[in-house]
């Protein structure tokens, strides 16, 4: 029997409390003398449960499902009947009832089998539940079945809010006005958020072997014999709180490009992470990625010259100067093996089930990408052959598309995007960005002026073919913001913005290319909004853009 157990999609978990066992006295008679009963406690019969755990529901629900049977053990007296009270605490109580000690005596089948059930204090579904379990169980004369499936969706659950629901049930003994109540048991679950807790990682399985290295098993790991420094690897893990599919960081990475001896230096390391769950410390997973650790060879380019770490053959790099030291955050997102369809139809409060309660998703942790590196380095983001969606993050980013139809984007701050072979989308985003299409025909794309401003800090394209077809695509940046919409731009050639404005005083959303730099304006008072730069192009024709 399931003590816990994981949502389908990986969100809440559910984990029944232990059963506990309460006396008879222990019963406020308040709530029977309300409906005008004589109250006595006794300890005649027996009561056993099985099974109790925690349980899954069709939609997003879960909780708790128990079944008891109690035996009287002696004959009933004539006119006495069994029934059951169970009696509920919880902070999400049904029926606008209070958050302590209602009674659990309302049909919430959503089935309509008891609807007078309030009229009395008894649990609403003993009598549909006793058919229920005749029709798999034998039952004597003198004994009474108890089945609950007590559950709520996983929306009532998020970091700061738990569901907590907890019953006491008494089996009791019926005789007109009066009845005797036996000793009975508690139960109930509890409902949190699964996927908050936190992490470390440390790092295992240097090579080459005769590498010379400190830290192995450690979240330092140095490399090389110091000329004068070593190089060296720091991961500071912390805590997240996430969702399944969501991205979130991970730790932060340290780097220092030292300057060691030749041939003492290691290639790769692993890097084995460690999810600890505060909630549901049973699905503890790791991650383990190999780093490649690349020496790069010193040209008196320092961009091309620093050295990488390779995060795993997963496409990102993160760069450092030499001699500098850097950091950068890892993101990585959690997973489950489980669509969020279980195998029972079962409702709060249901009648009898046998039907099985499935669900527990094994997480998977997955590195997504790189962010927010400090001075002295910055990330590299590569494709492969395929057709690749690469996107940079709010620092400075180099990303290759390489083979493949690729889609790129650089997002913020200075990034060089390279499409590599293939017909390529290039969107550079906010800052000064260096764009190469490379083979083939490419798009270099602009979305708001923003994306590339006027003066030294514009956007730099490196290689406009027209042979090959490139585009220059500015159709979502508005012409001409006095007006509602989306206006075209009016390619203009080289002629200037006053000079055009002299012979076409109407035209409004003027775009020129002269001197390599492309200008556009957009408001009309003959200046330039934005500017790009156009390395090593003589001219280019209304035809080279889509406007």
């Amino acid at each position: 029997m399931a003590t816990y157990i994981v949502s389908p999609d990986g969100s809440t978990v559910y984990r029944i409390v232990p059963q506990g066992s309460v006396s008879a006295s222990s019963l406020n008679a308040s709530l029977l003398t309300a409906f005008g009963y004589t109250v006595t406690t006794g300890s005649t019969g027996t009561l056993t449960v099985s099974p109790y755990e925690a349980g899954w529901t069709s939609g997003n629900v879960g909780g708790g499902h128990i079944e008891a049977v109690y035996n009287h053990v002696t004959a009933l007296a004539p006119g006495q009947t069994l029934e059951w009270i169970q009696v509920v605490t919880t902070n999400f109580p049904t029926q606008n009832r209070s958050v302590t000690g209602y009674l659990d005596n309302i049909d919430t089948s959503g089935q309509n089998l008891n609807p007078g059930a309030s009229a009395f204090p008894f649990y609403a579904l003993t009598a549909v539940n006793m058919a229920d379990y005749l029709a798999h169980h034998s039952l004597g004369a003198n004994a009474i079945p108890f089945y609950d499936f007590s559950a709520r969706g996983t929306l009532l659950v998020s970091t700061n809010q738990n569901v907590v629901w907890n019953a006491a049930l008494y089996p009791v003994i019926v005789s007109g006005n009066n009845i005797i109540v036996e000793n009975g048991v508690t139960w109930g679950w509890t409902a949190k958020k699964a996927t908050i807790g936190t992490d470390s990682a440390i790092f295992l399985h240097a090579s080459p072997g005769s590498a010379t290295v400190t830290g192995v098993g450690t979240s330092h790991f140095t490399w090389g014999q110091a000329n004068p420094d070593v190089s060296s690897l720091d991961f500071a893990g912390g805590s997240f709180d996430t969702s399944p599919g969501v991205r979130f960081k991970l730790g932060t990475l340290t780097y220092h490009n030292g300057t060691i001896v030749n041939a003492t230096g290691a290639t790769s390391v692993d890097f084995d992470a460690a999810i600890n769950f505060t909630n549901v410390p049973e699905k503890n997973t790791h991650l383990t990625a190999t780093f490649g650790l690349v020496n790069s060879v010193n040209t008196d380019d320092p961009r091309e010259s620093a050295d990488i770490v390779d995060i795993g053959s997963l496409g990102y790099k993160f760069r450092v100067y030499e001699g500098d030291t850097a950091t950068v955050d890892v993101y990585a997102t959690l997973s489950t093996n489980l669509a969020p369809t279980p195998a029972n139809s079962d409702r709060v409060d249901s009648v009898f089930s046998v039907g099985p309660f499935a669900s527990n998703p094994i997480y998977g942790l997955k590195i997504v990408g790189l962010a927010n590196a400090s001075s002295g380095g910055f990330i590299q983001l590569d494709g492969d052959d395929g057709d690749n969606t690469l996107v940079g993050g709010p620092d400075d980013d180099t990303i290759n598309g390489l083979g493949g139809n690729d889609t790129i984007q650089g997002l913020e701050d200075t990034d060089f995007l390279n499409g590599g072979s293939g017909q390529d989308t290039i969107t550079g985003g906010r800052g000064k960005d260096m764009l190469t299409g490379g083979s083939e025909q490419d798009i270099f794309d602009f979305n708001v002026t923003k994306d590339s401003v006027k003066g030294s800090n514009r956007d730099e394209i490196v290689d406009f073919s027209h042979l090959e077809g490139d585009k220059i695509d500015l159709s979502t940046i508005d012409a001409n913001t006095h007006r509602g919409g989306n206006q075209r731009f009016h390619f203009i050639g080289s002629e200037t913005f006053k000079h055009h404005q002299q012979n076409h005083p109407r035209d409004v959303g003027m775009l020129r290319y002269s001197h390599d730099v492309v200008q556009g304006d957009v408001n009309g008072d003959g200046r330039a909004d934005f500017e790009i730069s156009i390395e090593n192009f003589a001219a280019l024709a209304r035809s080279d853009f889509v406007l």
